[in-house]
């Protein structure tokens, strides 16, 4: 596996910033590994979570949120954490 260099605090400036830079520079490059109920590994890429994590902004920006409003979140332990 290609080996990526460290991602410097000034280029990422958030933790969104991290992700982001992390999805440009390795997108298929495995990001998450996780073994269900049946002791099935699975595992997703960068890109891939970048969907995921852009298929959830797109749900809560339509709820009409305004900053400094507050959502609970209930899930089971898995990758939807990201």
């Amino acid at each position: 596996m290609k080996k990526i260099d460290p991602i410097h605090p000034d280029v990422a400036r958030t933790l969104d910033g991290l992700f982001s830079e992390r999805v440009r520079r390795s997108p298929a490059a495995p990001a998450y590994r996780w073994c269900d109920e049946s002791g099935t590994w699975h595992g997703n890429t960068w890109h891939e979570m970048q969907s995921l994590v852009v298929r959830c902004r797109t749900a809560l920006e339509r709820e009409g949120l305004a900053r400094g409003d507050r959502v609970a979140i209930m899930l089971r332990n898995s990758v939807h954490w990201v």
